[in-house]
């Protein structure tokens, strides 16, 4: 039977000169599609999409892009992207040079049923997730862990001890705080490269240009006091400096809402008749937290004074709130590496673990995510209207 005439021959009539790469998908989610795109260099320069539609089984297929033989540097990436769902994230560029096999591997390979030609040249595999995989030796194997770090929750990282600090305090129960202190640190991966575990994140910004009044209630003329922070897993971040504003009798305090910042759920509002005694706003009628884009409205009701109340612990801190007094909470602080910062479980407003917990614990030790206390960390919670501080540890292999 006759070669197809878009198989060019050498001299030796066993060996195509059209080759290819294949490129092993093992998808997160085999019921959903797959993109591929395909790029000249590990920047994505010309990226254009090449498949659209593909479906893999769960343990994985190949899926075929023939290339010419001639040097040339060839780029894959890969996404899920369905019918009815969201796209997912791409996978990281991966390939390289289009080389001809070894003679003894192309005798084997390139005849299937005495007349197929299946050309292929090397294969890149994208793992469970379609994370990255690639080989770092001539041989196919690699001496680079990198591509498997995706799965941060079982590696081996070390980091100083005592890496955290907590702060307690409150008014009473269901008004009780705790918050955490941590420093920037630097996180050792088994194949010597690292990571970078940031502090807590920087204030956000509140002029008095923020703050604004709006008609209703029946409130007499009073100055208010206002911060506003990030929220994350009913967690407050990145809580700002105070403003104040003067209200006008029958009227109603306004803050204008944040910059969206990428990870976080929302972000909240804290507001007070007293310098430095703001109040946690996530009752009668005021979500938490608030949505990206909505400014915050007191309600016609005004602030509520229900919700746990800020001190200097809050600055520059992760603050768990509305916790019960007199109370040992357990927590599991995790880096998580997608998003690129510390989060804490249990997750939650008001919400504490009051003994250990296994869901919790997973939850730091979960893949993509360095846990970072090979324990839970405890801090015991004393009674309505005091405060104190504890180290509580962190640390792993030191």
């Amino acid at each position: 039977m006759a070669l197809p005439a878009t198989l060019a021959l050498d001299p030796q009539p066993w060996r195509p000169s059209i080759f290819g790469k294949a490129i092993n998908f093992v998808p997160g989610d085999p019921t959903i599609a797959v993109e591929v795109q395909r790029a000249t260099d590990a920047t994505g320069t010309g990226a254009t999409t090449i498949a659209t539609g593909l479906f893999f089984p769960k343990p994985g297929a190949p899926f075929v892009d023939m290339r010419a033989n001639d040097g040339s540097s060839w780029f894959y990436r890969a996404r899920h992207n369905g019918i009815d769902v969201d796209a997912g994230v791409y996978t990281p560029w991966v390939g390289g040079v289009v080389k001809a096999i070894p003679k003894d591997i192309l005798a084997a390979a390139v005849n299937f049923g005495g007349s197929s030609v299946y050309p292929i040249v090397r294969s890149f595999a994208l793992s469970d997730g379609l994370y990255a995989l690639q080989a770092t030796e001539t041989d196919g194997s690699t001496k680079v862990s990198t591509a498997h770090n995706p799965q941060g929750s079982v590696l081996p990282i070390p980091f100083k001890g005592n890496l955290f600090t907590g702060f307690w305090g409150g008014i009473g129960s269901g008004q009780m705080y705790v918050a955490f202190l941590w420093t920037t640190q630097t996180l050792y991966k088994p194949d010597g490269s690292t990571l970078t575990l940031p502090g807590p994140p920087a204030a956000l910004s509140l002029a008095g240009g923020d703050l604004g009044q709006i008609a209703g209630g029946v409130r007499g003329a009073t100055t208010l006091w206002a911060r506003r922070g990030l929220v994350k897993d009913g967690h407050v971040y990145a809580l700002s400096g105070e403003q104040s504003f003067a209200v006008s009798a029958n009227n109603r305090l306004t803050v204008a809402a944040p910059a969206a910042v990428p990870g976080y759920d929302g972000w909240c509002v804290l507001v007070g008749s007293a310098s430095n005694s703001e109040y946690l706003q996530e009752s009668g009628g005021t979500p938490y937290p608030i949505a990206f884009g909505t400014s915050y409205t007191e309600p016609t009701g005004h602030f509520s004074t229900a919700a746990a109340q800020y001190t200097g612990d809050w600055l520059g801190t992760i603050v768990y709130v509305d916790l019960n007094a007199s109370t040992t909470y357990y927590f599991y602080p995790y880096y998580d590496i997608a998003l690129g910062f510390l989060r804490m479980a249990p997750v939650g407003d008001a919400v504490g673990d009051s003994a250990p917990s296994m869901a919790d614990a997973n939850k730091a030790w979960s893949d993509g995510r360095i846990a970072l206390s090979s324990t839970g960390m405890s801090v015991v919670v004393g009674g309505g209207g005091t405060n104190g501080n504890s180290p509580t540890g962190g640390s792993r292999l030191t």
